[in-house]
């Protein structure tokens, strides 16, 4: 699996989604020029909103760190960021097979743990981009699987914090582990004094725990904190990211009424439930399950102990996102959520070992679940390659187009959906297309001195604007977008 795993990693030539191309893009940054700005804007609910543009005020720089690991070895690539990923991966898996020896002493529990996790759908995706949620998900586990009240000493806890700490620099979210964290010192304070005074002494690492990362936040932006991050409390939808002129507050928040701001969160409540369920693997999904039900009955008080920190992550995190932050919630639950798969794993293979009732029903039932797991992630991963392969070669056609457009193509300038995944892909800079009507997109033309914008023909933009409507266009070949001159009309006449 690890051989197939890294075939795909040598085949990568696509950053993958907007996050992974930021990932990576920085990383590229930090390796050659050793500064952290990158050459196009994706948010404009920031401080700071020019270009080149700062990083790390929204997303993390701890992946980009992470993948200067390969820059001694040659330079910091598409291949040896998944090759990185896939490893990630696997020291992910074996955060299952420890998890598992809280539940069950059998060693080829541990073993089919392990090989469950590696198996798992979305392991085999994740790993073919140098995206933040396999590092992440890697850090949680870890951090989940080593910090149990049921399973513990002191060289686990200082590991669990140093997973604290990396999962922190690598993202915002993982605050979120304050919950488990509690919970699980709260099941321990109980025992004894002792455990009470230790809890103050955890209480205080943890908080040291997060200081790297404002100190690294600090050295890049000249802030503790990342700037932006509040702004998406406000936030309706993920759009808003580009919503261009105007800072969202509370204001525009409650705009809509409480009754809508209700019905958004219970229609995301229900998306990410409805994801985290039959998204990550179904036959282990319903495994893990049964495994909890027949844990619970068969043994209530050892079981939930042993499930406490990793209960408490899992519902704070499905709760945050649905509640707190519905505008990104589905998407970043979904993210969130890889740090629970070596969980999800330890759990199916436990309710296999619980359920075979003899060694070869349970070689039979194994050898079927790990089967149906691998061969739907390894299509999953060649889809993805297939699909990666399309939108490479739609960037490149939308950067000839915007090139022969523009009369001196280092100049050109470009606003675009998804300015990351652009930039990244085809070296011109950009900024996104403003999704707050087209006077935004006309005032963010101007500001920029954009030469070209890229836009789905039937967009509203161009119906619901006469002059960017009349403005030169191409057609992308093989999609619906077209990309329209700036140049002819005058960034002025705009």
């Amino acid at each position: 699996m690890l051989a197939v795993r890294l075939v795909f990693a040598s085949q990568v030539n696509f950053c993958g989604g907007a996050d992974a191309c930021y990932y990576f893009a920085l990383a590229r940054e930090i390796a050659s020029r050793h500064d952290f700005l990158l050459n196009f804007v994706w948010n404009y609910q920031s401080d700071r909103i020019d270009l080149p543009n700062l990083a790390g005020t929204y997303w993390r720089p701890g992946t980009s760190l992470l993948l200067q690991i390969t820059a001694p070895l040659g330079e910091v690539s598409l291949r040896s960021s998944a090759m990185m990923a896939s490893l990630a991966t696997i020291v992910a898996a074996l955060a299952a097979a420890d998890f598992v020896r809280s539940l069950t002493s059998r060693t080829r529990t541990a073993l089919l743990a392990y090989i469950i996790a590696l198996c798992l759908p979305t392991f085999w995706v994740i790993a073919l981009q140098a995206d933040s949620a396999v590092f992440y998900g890697a850090a949680v586990s870890w951090f989940l699987v080593l910090f149990l009240p049921t399973h513990r000493n002191v060289a686990r806890d200082v590991l669990a914090l140093l997973c604290l700490a990396a999962a922190y620099l690598i993202r915002n979210d993982a605050i979120l582990l304050a919950v488990p964290f509690a919970a699980v010192l709260a099941i321990r304070t109980r025992e004894s004094a002792v455990e009470r005074r230790y809890a103050l002494v955890l209480a205080g690492a943890f908080a040291l725990a997060l200081l790297p990362t404002h100190l690294v936040t600090w050295w890049i932006t000249g802030r503790l904190t990342n700037g932006s991050i509040l702004s998406v409390l406000f936030f309706h939808d993920i759009a808003d990211f580009s919503s261009y002129g105007r800072r969202l507050n509370f204001a525009s928040w409650w705009a809509i009424g409480p009754a809508a701001l209700l019905e958004q969160r219970g229609a995301v409540l229900i998306q990410i439930m409805h994801h985290l369920m039959m998204s990550f693997g179904g036959a282990a999904t319903v495994l893990a399950i049964v495994g909890v039900a027949i844990g619970l009955l068969s043994r209530p008080s050892t079981f939930a102990r042993t499930l406490a920190g990793p209960a408490a992550f899992l519902l704070s995190m499905v709760l945050v996102y649905a509640f707190v932050l519905p505008a990104i919630g589905d998407h970043a639950a979904q993210r969130s959520y890889t740090g629970f798969l070596p969980i999800l794993a330890a759990l199916a293979a436990y309710c296999i070992d619980e359920i075979a009732v003899s060694r070869p029903a349970w070689l039979a039932l194994s050898t079927v679940v790990v089967s149906f797991l691998a061969f739907d992630g390894i299509n999953r991963a060649r889809i993805t390659l297939d699909d990666n392969r399309k939108e490479l070669a739609q960037y490149h056609a939308e950067a000839q187009l915007i090139e022969r457009s523009s009369p001196k193509p280092r100049q050109a300038l470009a606003m675009v959906a998804n300015p990351a995944v652009f930039t990244t892909t085809t070296g011109i800079p950009s900024v996104a297309l403003p999704t707050n009507g087209p006077a935004a997109v006309r005032q963010a033309a101007r500001d920029f001195n954009a030469t070209a914008i890229v836009v789905d023909r039937w967009s509203h933009i161009l119906s619901d604007d006469r002059e960017l409507a009349a403005a030169p266009r191409l057609g992308v070949p093989g999609s619906q977008l077209v990309v329209i001159s700036l140049i002819g009309a005058g960034a002025d006449g705009l």
